[in-house]
């Protein structure tokens, strides 16, 4: 598990109709912002490329983009969730 206090952890919420990732805990820290549109029929998930966990946006078969890099799998699956929940949140508004 990650050294990062609580304030630096990942995070994510939906604003003006996009996704805001805050990703301070990543090997290379991070905001990024995806639009609600983009992102309505792409998959975020977690992949393991050269000994590292990655947490990508797949939006097909042919474009996928890295997101953010962690050393540990638990740090990239909690991004991933931040995502997930903050997706959840914002649809029911």
């Amino acid at each position: 598990m990650s050294l990062f206090s609580p304030m630096h952890r990942s995070s994510a919420k939906v604003v003006d109709q996009s996704l805001v990732l805050s990703l301070p805990d990543a090997i290379s820290p991070v905001v990024m912002r995806l639009s609600l549109e983009d992102v309505k029929s792409a998959t975020l998930g977690v992949e393991k490329k050269d000994g590292k966990h990655v947490l990508i946006v797949r939006f097909n078969d042919k474009d996928v983009r890295d997101i953010a890099t962690y050393e540990e799998r638990d740090d990239a699956i909690a991004a991933l969730m931040a995502a997930s929940s903050a997706l959840e949140k914002g649809s029911r508004s």
